[in-house]
């Protein structure tokens, strides 16, 4: 199982295994073979835990966005802030 946001690999990972992975909640998709999650994980490893979401396509991971928004450095426990960054894969 990953433990952080950029070990995910698009056709790797399917919507049940993400969501057992990270705290998720399901998203409406664009079409009806497409799913999404919005989770809650690290961007890497022991990094700052932030928002994202996972898009799939016929139960297979496509792509993660993080979200634009707040989080805390769990090292420091202060608020900062990033923008909305696709995570290529």
């Amino acid at each position: 199982m990953p433990g952080a946001l950029d070990a995910l690999r698009p056709w790797e990972y399917t919507v049940e295994e993400v969501a057992r992975a990270f705290p998720a909640r399901p998203m409406e998709g664009s079409a009806p073979t497409r799913w999404r999650l919005h989770v809650t994980a690290p961007e890497v490893e022991g990094g700052p835990v932030r928002d994202a979401v996972a898009e799939f396509t016929w139960g297979l991971l496509q792509e993660v966005t993080v979200v634009a928004g707040a989080y805390v450095t769990p090292d420091t426990g202060h608020a900062n802030r990033w923008t909305d960054v696709p995570l290529n894969r």
